[in-house]
């Protein structure tokens, strides 16, 4: 293969992007050009300055990845966050009994920062949250389905609300149903 001189090339390539003689290929060939530059620096040893920058240059690429990542991570725990409270807030609404409603409230927030923030401590799974069965009176449509009760206990709930075809009479009390969040991603999982 003959050794071209990219120089002489180069100015070439300068002449004809002047007169215009062949626009599509006027990048590719500065392209090409400037590729063959830097090997020609690199293999006559003046470009181990060109290597480390280009290594550099990819670490630092790397590096603004991993916390772009960590950006949009945090932007979707801010809105999660944010869905919690407005939903917290809606259901604190529906209660008549605003003491009770503010520890339901709060074990729901509670939850969900132990899922956003691994390291804020959940509360403890042994713990049972005690719910007051409520009145059949205090229950409205927009509250929608919840686990109803017949005392004394002896079988499980019913699960729905009064408006529904096979309601039976027999049930006179309620407590709500709760959602659990989505569980915290363990060490070394990616979240989807």
């Amino acid at each position: 293969m003959t050794q071209r001189d990219w120089q002489k090339d180069m100015d070439l390539v300068q002449g004809t992007i002047k007169h215009d003689a062949f626009p599509a290929w006027t990048e590719p060939m500065l392209y090409w050009l400037q590729e063959a530059k830097e090997l020609q620096e690199i293999v006559s040893g003046r470009g181990r300055e060109i290597l480390r920058l280009r290594s550099l240059l990819g670490g630092l690429n790397d590096e603004l990845t991993a916390t772009e990542d960590r950006a949009d991570a945090a932007e979707a725990r801010e809105q999660q966050l944010k869905d919690a409270v407005q939903l917290a807030v809606n259901d604190l609404e529906l209660w008549s009994d605003k003491t009770l409603a503010a520890k339901v409230v709060l074990g729901q927030l509670q939850r969900t920062l132990s899922t956003l923030y691994p390291d804020t401590p959940a509360p403890t799974p042994e713990i049972k949250q005690q719910f007051a069965a409520r009145p059949l009176d205090e229950w409205h449509e927009e509250m929608g389905d919840m686990l109803w009760w017949m005392f004394p206990i002896q079988e499980p709930p019913y699960c729905g609300n009064p408006l529904d075809s096979d309601w039976s009479d027999c049930y006179t009390h309620w407590t709500p149903i709760v959602i659990p969040a989505d569980p915290a991603p363990k060490e070394g999982e990616h979240e989807i």
